[in-house]
């Protein structure tokens, strides 16, 4: 069963960034996160997915790079 809340390292091991990638990323309020007591860092899966989703680059037509 997957958990609900993700750690910063559940959410390093995840996305493959960097735990100081994912802090500046809670700093600057870019991703939806939990501080239950002012210290942990927590994150809801669906917040996660809502965030990759967010932030997609969608591929072009490979036909016409040439």
């Amino acid at each position: 069963m997957e958990k609900e809340f993700l750690t910063v390292e559940d959410l390093a091991k995840i996305t493959r960034f960097s735990k100081n990638t994912i802090y500046k990323l809670t700093s600057k309020k870019k991703i939806t996160h939990f501080k239950p007591n002012g210290k942990i860092v927590l994150f809801r899966r669906e917040d996660v997915e809502e965030f990759l989703t967010r932030n997609r680059v969608e591929a072009c037509d490979t036909k016409n790079l040439n």
